[in-house]
């Protein structure tokens, strides 16, 4: 790393012990160059681990991903994977694998090679079943093979994997958790991918209803969720309400913990296309 992106970095590293810090603080500030460089630095150290080195080609990956270089981040994940499947010692062994197997998906997703994109979120499944995956990580691949399955139109499958992220999450999370919202929004997207605008607004209602137990009505998200309603309202010649009519302001001072609103960061509204969890 040079002399001067260190002097630069230095005084945000909480942790000098940690040779990830610094190229992390970069990624999250969307330095996305400066933090290739420091993850290069330190995927090249003679005395690096393999665990070390399995989380650092993770970074690097995401890192490339983010600069849209889509077939460097797949050799990168790839060989992260290479090295976990030779690796036994690994306290996190298999929740990394499945993680691998995820990671290459979404870039074949990025890449549009959708026949890629599903094989692989497959195999995390099927990986999975060979040790007590988390259920969240299960219900996030299912997610994304909704989401995916949406894109290549296949509205029957992609139902399915929606159905059964759903049940997963029904059974694990509180019904205020932030991914239900999420969810509906997804689901209502793929309604109104096939035409099908009734079952489209009933979910986008369904995610703003969701979203709004925990977010406050200025939030971006409940921003962006309004302008859908309002689009797939126009769409079936029904009336918009005024904002004081809606669901929102019903439940404002309802007694609902509210999170507070704030600017998205870059990661985070890619995420949020990307993936629910």
């Amino acid at each position: 790393m040079s002399a001067n992106l260190t002097e630069e970095i230095a005084p945000a590293i909480q942790n000098q012990d940690d040779p990830f810090s610094a190229g992390d603080w970069l990624y999250w500030k969307c330095e996305f160059e400066k933090a290739r460089e420091h993850f290069q630095a330190v995927s090249k150290q003679p005395s690096i681990s393999a665990s070390d080195l399995v989380r650092c080609y993770k970074s690097l990956g995401a890192v490339e991903v983010e600069l849209k270089n889509y077939d460097e981040a797949l050799n990168i994940y790839n060989d992260q994977l290479g090295i976990l499947l030779t690796t036994r010692d690994s306290p996190s062994r298999n929740e990394d694998i499945m993680s691998s197997y995820v990671s290459i998906g979404k870039v074949y997703w990025l890449k549009r090679d959708y026949d890629q994109a599903i094989a692989y979120h497959r195999r995390a499944l099927e990986f999975a079943r060979s040790f007590m995956a988390s259920p969240s990580r299960i219900s996030a691949v299912h997610k994304n093979l909704a989401n995916i399955y949406t894109n290549t139109k296949e509205f029957d499958l992609a139902l399915k994997h929606f159905q059964k992220a759903l049940e997963i999450d029904q059974s694990h999370d509180p019904e205020n958790h932030l991914q239900f919202g999420q969810t509906y929004a997804n689901m209502g997207a793929m309604y109104q991918s096939k035409q099908n605008y009734n079952e489209a607004l009933v979910y986008f209602e369904k995610a703003r209803e969701a979203w709004l137990r925990i977010l406050l009505p200025t939030h971006v998200s409940i921003e962006k969720i309004e302008k859908t309603i309002r689009k797939v309202k126009s769409k079936l010649g029904k009336p918009e309400n005024c904002l004081e009519d809606s669901f929102f302001y019903r439940i404002l001072y309802g007694g609902s913990q509210k999170v507070s609103h704030s600017i998205l960061s870059c990661h985070t509204r890619q995420l949020m296309l990307l993936t629910n969890g």
